[in-house]
């Protein structure tokens, strides 16, 4: 199994979420951006993308690589994009640019997302949508 991070800040977290499943042993975890280097990993099985698409400006070649690196399916979460969360995320951005920090979050388009995964020829197979975050999974 291989856990890739875009950030350095989250390493501590993805070991011990790799520890509470049990597959501390099992797991490699490396720092890439796979946008910006899409050769740096090798195809999987299954690609899951937990809270990532929301903090990446370009949602289409995250998922674009993303997809063309899952063998058999892809899931990812995001917010939905509403009134609220648009509110929440424009405000979380304007404190961040006010705190002089890089990092900007976005709800991107739900059907915008998944029109790229069809593109590169996966299909919707399951959605879920919580309170907070929505779920996709795209199958071959």
């Amino acid at each position: 199994m291989t856990n890739l991070e875009l950030s350095p800040n989250y390493q501590q977290e993805a070991a011990a979420l790799a520890a509470e499943a049990g597959v501390t042993g099992r797991t490699v975890h490396r720092l890439v951006d796979i946008s910006a280097d899409p050769a740096a990993v090798e195809p999987a099985d299954i690609v899951v993308l937990h809270r990532v698409v929301c903090c990446y400006p370009d949602y289409a070649t995250l998922l674009g690589v993303a997809a063309d690196d899952a063998r058999r399916q892809l899931v990812f979460s995001f917010p939905p994009r509403n009134l609220a969360s648009r509110a929440f995320v424009a405000t979380q951005n304007t404190l961040l640019r006010l705190s002089d920090r890089q990092f900007r979050t976005f709800a991107h388009p739900p059907a915008a997302m998944l029109s790229v995964l069809a593109d590169h020829g996966m299909r919707p197979t399951r959605t879920h949508r919580g309170p907070v975050w929505q779920i996709a999974a795209a199958s071959r």
